[in-house]
């Protein structure tokens, strides 16, 4: 395993699409030949994945108006992934027609009986559709 090397922007853009297409840590970091450890530290210093908030739990609005300014790009321009966003509505209605009930209640999202907040909706989605073989779903304001 590598140690002690600094993470590329292929590296980071990769990360960044593993995570989003919902593989584990473990398997991101086999992938990858780091360890476990240093991909989750990585998913949180390069903002891929929100902070974790443990004594309360807030959601993350559907529109929010003040935008990550951290963020200006997905992919650089010399990258072969294109850039297609998709409205959260979208993500909300395919999950829909694959059979699954979702609901909106105080603020949180109901997948079956289970709350999420918007950004697991998007993981949960993104992983059904690349386990079938499809393009995951990327949501403005809430991947990235």
């Amino acid at each position: 395993m590598r140690h002690l090397y600094a993470w590329t922007e292929t590296e980071i853009d990769q990360l960044r699409l593993d995570f989003l297409r919902g593989l584990s840590i473990k398997a991101i970091a086999r992938s990858m030949d780091r360890t476990p450890t240093s991909v989750n530290k990585a998913l949180s210093r390069f903002h891929i994945r929100t902070p974790r908030i443990f004594k309360q739990r807030q959601s993350i609005p559907e529109n929010p108006s003040n935008p990550s300014k951290r963020r200006k790009h997905l992919f650089d321009k010399n990258s072969n992934h294109s850039l297609s966003w998709t409205p959260f509505s979208v993500v909300l209605e395919w999950l829909k027609n694959q059979g699954n009930e979702v609901m909106l209640s105080a603020g949180q999202y109901y997948i079956g009986r289970r709350p999420h907040t918007a950004m697991q909706v998007v993981m949960f989605a993104n992983k059904m559709r690349n386990e079938q073989g499809l393009d995951i779903f990327l949501v403005e304001n809430l991947t990235w």
